[in-house]
């Protein structure tokens, strides 16, 4: 089994690179202009975190300054200042910094930055905080799409002949682009500026300003030529001078190419290729439909065999069904018939039994007559009888003393009691 690995934390690696990045602590002596960036004071008011930038660009270096050294510096002095490099890491993030431990002031060159210098400075540091828009993309976006020709405005100066190899790129661009030119005299500053600011009001795609070498480039070097450019809303090429000429104005452009040809020769590479992904991405595309198309046959295909099973296995099962239900019929009408027979059998039978009950109940009602006439006749016989036993209890009561006739009246009481039974329950 291999060792299992080691586990940190992001604190321990915090530390362990830390103790890599511990410098040597020689002091250096750094040159540069200052930039009062602090707000306040920290450890009771003995360090301020300031910052040292570049004469020429925008590198800067933060720097941690004693409160006695920052108080004889004013903001944009040109200054040498003495102390030690640290590199530190942020705890936080995990960023890597590095900070000038500032020691002594060596010396100092007061506001030695003229205003357009500072000028400068300020536009690219501006430039550099609002990026440059994506010239490439835009216009390679308008192209594949088809639904109109990019509008793209040239600006040259005045007088200026562009070399046969830019007209030659533009010329074979024309047919997917539209070029509209400006002319203008470059030497008048404020003239561009104008010009400039109207062309960015008329809703073209791109802006390029084409300049040739030769004499008179230092103008775009001027704070006033660059910054309506670095302003304009609409996206910026510049093509000025030669490969070793780069001013102002084509630092603050959203693209920059070397020399005219070269843009002429960007624009018709930017059709060549644009048309070249689009006919590989038609081609790609008829390629998908057609196993699309394909992909949706075979499943068509398959859907329709399923189909198919499916009907069959429903007929055949509606079949059975049917005859299953004609079976039920023919058993339910057999039924029914049986049933018929019998219910007429029964109706018969009932019948003939109703008139048996009906004939019963004929001598029932005969034999009722002829007892009710019996009963009528006891009752006549029991009243004679009731009447006669009156008459010898009358008697009894004349001749109450004579014993034997006593006991002939007790008999034919009796007998006649006898006879009205036997005819009553006759």
């Amino acid at each position: 089994m291999p060792d299992s690995p080691t586990v940190y934390s992001p604190s321990d690696i915090l530390n362990i690179v830390k103790e890599h990045l511990k410098t040597s602590n020689i002091p250096v002596v750094i040159e540069g202009v200052y930039n009062m960036v602090g707000s306040h004071a920290y450890n009771g008011g003995i360090w301020w975190y300031d910052e040292i930038k570049s004469q020429f660009d925008n590198s800067k270096l933060k720097a941690m300054v004693p409160t006695g050294i920052r108080n004889q510096l004013n903001q944009n002095d040109v200054v040498q200042l003495s102390g030690t490099i640290s590199k530190t890491i942020n705890d936080y993030d995990g960023k890597i910094e590095l900070l000038l431990r500032v020691s002594s002031l060596v010396g100092k060159q007061v506001n030695v930055i003229s205003d357009e210098e500072m000028h400068r400075l300020q536009l690219l540091q501006k430039k550099a905080a609002v990026g440059s828009k994506p010239v490439d993309s835009l216009l390679e976006s308008i192209l594949y799409s088809d639904e109109r020709k990019p509008r793209v405005a040239l600006l040259y100066a005045e007088n200026s002949v562009t070399d046969k190899d830019f007209q030659a790129g533009i010329q074979a661009a024309s047919g997917r682009i539209d070029f509209k030119e400006f002319r203008k005299p470059f030497s008048d500053v404020a003239g561009f500026a104008q010009q400039i600011n109207e062309i960015d009001q008329m809703g073209f795609d791109v802006v390029c300003v084409v300049r040739g070498g030769g004499s008179g480039l230092e103008v775009f070097d001027k704070p006033e030529m660059a910054m309506p450019l670095l302003n304009m809303a609409t996206p910026t090429i510049t093509a000025i001078g030669h490969d070793v000429d780069s001013p102002l104005a084509c630092k603050v452009a959203d693209r920059n190419v070397s020399t005219p040809s070269i843009l002429g020769q960007f624009f018709k590479d930017l059709v060549e290729q644009t048309n070249e992904k689009k006919s590989r991405s038609q081609a790609a595309l008829t390629e998908k439909i057609k196993r699309q198309y394909q992909q949706q046959l075979e499943a068509g295909q398959k859907q329709n065999k399923e189909l198919q099973e499916k009907l069959t296995l429903i007929t055949k099962t509606y079949d059975e069904a049917q005859k299953r239900q004609a079976d039920a019929m023919l058993k339910l009408q057999n039924q029914l018939k049986e049933q018929s027979v019998a219910g007429i059998k029964q109706a018969k039978d009932f019948a003939s039994q109703l008139n048996k009950m009906q004939e019963t109940n004929r001598q029932l009602q005969n034999n009722l007559n002829k007892v009710s006439s019996q009963n009528t006749d006891a009752v006549r016989s029991l009243s004679s009888a009731q009447q006669q036993i009156k008459n010898l209890e009358r008697q009894l009561q004349e001749k109450h003393s004579n014993t034997p006739l006593l006991v002939s009246f007790i008999i034919a009481v009796a007998i006649i009691v006898f006879l009205v039974a036997i005819i009553v329950y006759k």
